[in-house]
């Protein structure tokens, strides 16, 4: 099943959240109980229990835009729903969810009526539902994705009092500047308690420097050999002052 390109695609304003952004964004509040960068399990359970509402985008021009009933998500189990998670076989692509057109269908009945409006004239309420019914019936067999409208995001966060945190930027790959700003203390005692006339050589001075580090219970620390590196670097720039 495929989603078909026969109906409007909407703007990405009127997109909204995809299920696996409101996940992303569900877990960056403190409130939350998750583990992860993703809330799948609590963004399941808030929309099984009404607390946010998912809308589906329906093949009919009358409601293109079809609310998913609360007692839809009762049925999907989690496993099913982990789909917004990533794509199948693909965990470098987001997630999306899908719904069968006709799955839905039993939803579209109880609200296209009103959806049409009383002013209309009997005659051309007919003819638009009768093309509305043609449109969707013929989409049966097609899957439409679910979206949560940033308007009903924003009113959640409203009720409940809740702040969404700021994402985190991911940090520069490699090893923490963190772990070398602690360092500085072990490296300039070390260099310091050194007798200035027996050559230690760089590797011990490593050697000793880590331990001593690891002993305070630093973590993230480089190799042997780059800290050695650093050492004999050290020791050429104060050379190269001595002699200036």
């Amino acid at each position: 099943m495929s989603e078909s390109n026969g109906s409007p695609e909407p703007s990405a304003q009127s997109r909204g959240l995809t299920l696996n952004e409101a996940a992303r964004r569900l877990a960056r509040i403190p409130q939350i109980q998750t583990s992860g960068k993703i809330a799948t399990a609590p963004l399941l359970s808030l929309l099984r229990g009404g607390e946010l509402a998912a809308f589906a985008w329906y093949p009919s021009r009358v409601i293109p835009r079809l609310k998913v009933p609360a007692a839809y998500w009762q049925s999907i189990d989690i496993a099913d729903f982990k789909q917004i998670q990533f794509q199948s076989g693909r965990k470098s692509r987001k997630g999306t969810y899908t719904i069968l057109v006709e799955s839905l269908f039993d939803t579209y009945l109880e609200t296209v009526f009103s959806a049409i409006g009383p002013e209309e004239p009997a005659d051309t309420r007919d003819e638009v539902l009768r093309a509305d019914l043609r449109a969707v019936v013929k989409c049966f067999e097609e899957t439409r994705e679910v979206s949560l409208a940033e308007s009903d995001w924003t009113g959640f966060l409203v009720a409940k009092g809740y702040v969404e945190l700021e994402e985190k930027s991911p940090g520069k790959k490699g090893r923490p500047e963190k772990s070398w700003s602690d360092l500085v203390p072990y490296i300039v005692a070390e260099i310091i308690g050194a007798d200035a006339k027996i050559k230690v050589k760089s590797k011990k001075m490593a050697e000793n420097i880590l331990e001593a580090a690891k002993t305070a219970g630093l973590q993230n620390l480089p190799a042997e050999s780059t800290l050695s590196d650093r050492i004999d670097e050290i020791y050429r720039t104060l050379k190269a002052l001595e002699n200036k």
